[in-house]
């Protein structure tokens, strides 16, 4: 899995582009000649994510109707999710957005479809390369992502069987983005497992990579996956330029894989 993020600005540069792409590419590479190699050690303690796992039964004990100051509780696709919100995280209350999954898997396609994460038939039916990599692209904060459209193409035009997958967030201030990564990179934990519980993709296929607070997503989704679901993420199939600063003065927990940072290009 394959985590980059960028803080240029919304026009990223099609040199840079160039070079992302280039360097995707060697560590993907790199990772296939051993994909069982060494892996992060995701962080375990549920203050790393604000959550109150429960370890012994494996659920979450939370109650969505119940109001509270120190958390909130949300029914992300079916399974319940408790976001703290105390240090060091943003007292800022996460909402719920209408994320979006838009999936391309052939190098013709014109559009994107618009996938849902808890649609079973819509993600059993979806045009997937189920022998191909999954690439989940994620942007910063209120951007639209140019440079998603023209990585997605790249990656298309590389290896035709290539899926890319483009997560549309955040219609927010900043100070609510950053509150409400937590509940995106849930949801994309919650993409990533029914993927391969429904379409048998082995963890090793599956690369995140994002942009600014994107980059902080990523990893966060990276703590969900093996916290809720086992799916650990491994060291060589992590990858991330430079991440948003402010995000980190107002705090990030959970933002590295045990105890290190997400490496930078």
């Amino acid at each position: 899995m394959t985590t980059a993020s960028n803080a240029l600005g919304q026009n990223l540069p099609r040199k840079l582009i160039c070079i992302l792409f280039t360097a995707l590419i060697m560590t993907i590479a790199a990772a296939d000649e051993d994909h069982t190699s060494k892996t992060f050690q995701m962080r375990s303690d549920n203050s790393s994510i604000g959550g109150m796992h429960n370890q012994k039964t494996g659920t979450i004990t939370c109650q969505p109707e119940v109001p509270s100051t120190a958390s909130v509780c949300y029914d992300i696709y079916g399974e319940l999710e408790e976001f703290s919100l105390e240090s060091p995280w943003s007292s800022v209350t996460p909402a719920m957005r209408n994320t979006k999954f838009w999936l391309t898997s052939s190098p013709d396609q014109e559009r994107p479809l618009v996938l849902n994460p808890n649609n079973t038939a819509e993600l059993t039916n979806a045009p997937l390369n189920v022998e191909g990599k999954v690439y989940a692209l994620v942007h910063d904060w209120n951007t639209g992502g140019k440079w998603t459209k023209l990585l997605r193409r790249e990656l298309m035009r590389a290896v035709s069987s290539n899926n890319v997958v483009v997560v549309r967030w955040s219609n927010d201030t900043y100070s609510q983005s950053v509150a409400n990564i937590r509940v995106v990179a849930r949801q994309l934990a919650f993409f990533i497992n029914r993927l391969q519980v429904l379409r048998g993709i082995p963890s090793h296929s599956f690369h995140l990579v994002g942009h600014g607070l994107g980059a902080h997503l990523c990893g966060i989704a990276g703590t969900y996956l093996q916290q809720r679901y086992g799916i650990t993420v491994q060291s060589s199939g992590l990858l991330a330029l430079s991440r948003s600063q402010t995000l980190h003065a107002i705090g990030g927990a959970g933002l590295s894989l045990g105890g290190r940072s997400l490496p930078l290009l």
